[in-house]
Order: structure tokens, then sequence, then C-alpha cells
């Protein structure tokens, strides 16, 4: 609506995990600040994951960037994908669930990738939230919960949705 209406001014999305800002300029956005974003596609991304929240438009309000602005559009048709993905991924693997190694192998010879490794140690036998072993690890959330759905479907951790980690269990997407 606002590239619709060539708008000017800053949007600002608010909810428990995620405080965002993107500017835009006659229509196309023109910068972006969202957690550890680096690029406006990363910040448009993150501000789309958040599902609760507030926001607010400042008319008129210019960002001082000095970066090319971009067509909303194609910003929203390169992140749309990601989203679906991280929806379709958050409906397997909960925030809140606890993540625990599973008690007994898949089968005879198991194979892990070292990103599966790294997961798997933070994992351990803690008895972690999914949000609090994402937050432990650091890095890119969506590569953190495809590696737990890959454990997941290769039998090497389980979830108890029914309970909630001791650290983090609080629900929402860290950025």
């Amino acid at each position: 609506m606002l590239a619709s209406t060539k708008q000017t001014g800053e949007l600002q999305v608010v909810n428990e995990a995620v405080d965002g800002k993107v500017w835009l300029a006659d229509g196309e956005l023109s910068n972006a600040h969202v957690g550890a974003a680096t690029t406006i596609g990363q910040a448009v991304f993150e501000l789309a994951c958040v599902s609760e929240g507030w926001f607010y438009f400042t008319v008129g309000v210019v960002s001082s960037s000095g970066q090319p602005t971009v067509p909303v559009l194609a910003v929203l048709n390169e992140v749309r994908p990601q989203v679906d993905e991280w929806k379709e991924i958050r409906r397997d693997v909960p925030f809140e669930a606890v993540v625990t190694l599973a008690p007994e192998p898949p089968g005879q010879d198991v194979q892990i990738r070292s990103d599966q490794w790294r997961l798997l140690t933070t994992v351990g036998t803690s008895g972690l939230s999914v949000k609090a072993v994402l937050d432990q690890l650091g890095g890119d959330q969506v590569a953190g919960l495809r590696t737990l759905r890959d454990l997941l479907a290769a039998g090497l951790i389980e979830f108890d949705a029914g309970s909630t980690g001791h650290r983090g269990s609080d629900l929402g997407f860290t950025f």
C-alpha cells in the first residue's frame, strides 16, 4: 500500500522480539535497520516473519543512508519463498519444544555433516528449548531450523512440545 501510493517515511514494526524500521522514498525502499540484517532484503524477511505486533508509519521521515532505492515489489518477491519456507519449518520445529538427543540411533551407520554435529553438541543432554539452542548457536536461525528439521527426520533428535526448555522458552524470532 505504501509503495503503490508512493509514500515517503519510516515504517516501524515492533513486537516482543523485533523492533525494526524500513524507510521509503517515493514508494521505494531506501534503507532498513532490523536486528543484525545487513541488507534491505534480510530486514524485510525478518519483518515478514513477525506474526504479531504493532506497526507505525511516520510520513516524511527520510533515511540519511544515501543508498539507492529498491522497488518494494522486487524485495517482496525475493523474500516470499524464504518466508514460505520459514512458516513450513516452524510448523515442524516449534520454538517452545524441548529438543533432546534420540535415546537410540536410527540405524547401524549414522552420518552427519559438520553443521549437524555443532547443533547436536549444543543440544547434548541439556533439555533446552529449540529457541534456546538457536540462540546459543547464533547465526542464521533459518539455517539452524533447517538443520533441526533434518536431524529430526534422521531420527537423531526428538522434540517434546508438551514442555518448555529451562532457558529462553519464550516464543519469537530473534534477530
